[in-house]
């Protein structure tokens, strides 16, 4: 067995692995798009704190540094 010393957080993406996480990926994506997956997972996770966090955390980055380009769509189809 492998220890990574993960929290909560890291944990609720890397975890996600039964059927019942990948209903709720589903659901979160289907009523919030993918654009702030990140938030809307940890919210639905039960991790507000995390997700506010996040919010912080981008809302810092975005006013600091220009947007990062858009990922070409033949990378992103090759991802899936």
């Amino acid at each position: 067995m492998i220890e990574l010393g993960l929290g909560p957080a890291a944990l609720s993406f890397v975890g996600a692995s039964a059927p019942e996480d990948h209903a709720l990926l589903d659901r979160v994506i289907a009523a919030h798009g993918v654009a702030d997956f990140a938030r809307h997972w940890l919210e639905a996770r039960g991790l507000k704190a995390a997700a506010d966090a996040l919010v912080r955390f981008d809302g810092a980055r975005s006013a600091s540094a220009p947007a990062p380009a858009p990922i070409p769509a033949q990378l992103e189809r090759a991802a899936l």
